[in-house]
């Protein structure tokens, strides 16, 4: 709220004379429900879990599950707790330590060096990749293939890096409006998810596609720094797939952000 308030952005009237942003609905055992603002409830959350971590030790074995709902203000709060709800068991149901916001379920973060996947003592009992394939791991089910394959993923971490990243190039004019919009329509292009019937699950469909589309998305709607750098960040690096399936959050809070 403190930072909300001191934001030199922040040019609304009557900030000075609210005592908060965020309501506490309820506070319980080990269930939280918050209403505030869409973005900053979203820096609220990664800001209670890395409390939360702290006050567990950094046990990777103790995890928090969040869901986000970002609606109009006039929609019943009971309707707004019934959608949150449902973030959150998407994200319990994606593995548990997992955030879930406009429809983009990941998890929150690597483990910090303080973990006690680093405790020289508990080593022997973590694999030494726990990150890449424990922690930053989806498990998928792909068209026309049994059983399921486990993929890497970004952080929600990694997300927010990128997202800002996006807003600052936006507002320096490097990259259009354009380029954020067709990052969030080649996840629906080249990663379709379908829901098969008969064997309950859904599955993706993928294509390689995404790659030349990418490069010639940047070469059209970037210019400048942002130029090199999406090159750099998204395709040299190797994580092209990364970024594009997980492209939702990130184009829709940038948009969402400076619309």
């Amino acid at each position: 709220f403190q930072i909300w308030q001191q934001d030199p952005d922040n040019h609304w009237p009557e900030k000075e004379n609210v005592s908060n942003i965020f309501y506490i609905v309820f506070s319980g055992g080990d269930d939280l429900f918050i209403v505030g603002p869409w973005d900053r409830i979203i820096e609220l959350a990664t800001d209670i879990r890395k409390s939360f971590k702290a006050f567990t030790c950094h046990n990777p074995n103790i995890t928090l599950s969040a869901g986000i709902y970002i609606c109009k203000p006039k929609i019943p709060i009971s309707l707004a707790a019934r959608k949150a709800e449902e973030a959150l068991k998407r994200s319990k149901n994606m593995g548990r330590n997992r955030i879930t916001v406009m429809g983009e379920t990941a998890v929150w973060a690597w483990e910090s060096k303080e973990s006690r996947v680093y405790q020289k003592e508990l080593k022997p009992f973590y694999p030494l990749d726990f990150n890449s394939k424990v922690i930053c791991c989806d498990e998928i089910y792909t068209k026309d293939r049994w059983p399921s394959v486990k993929i890497e993923t970004l952080t929600f971490d990694d997300l927010l890096l990128f997202s800002d990243r996006l807003e600052t190039f936006l507002k320096n004019k490097e990259i259009s409006r354009q380029f954020i919009h067709r990052l969030n329509e080649a996840r629906k292009m080249f990663f379709l998810e379908n829901y098969n019937f008969k064997k309950d699950r859904i599955e993706e469909d993928s294509n390689l596609m995404f790659i030349p589309f990418l490069l010639y998305t940047i070469e059209r709607n970037c210019s400048g720094k942002a130029k090199k750098e999406l090159k750099t960040l998204m395709i040299t690096s190797g994580d092209a797939e990364k970024y594009i399936r997980q492209a939702h959050f990130p184009s829709r809070n940038v948009l969402m952000k400076t619309r």
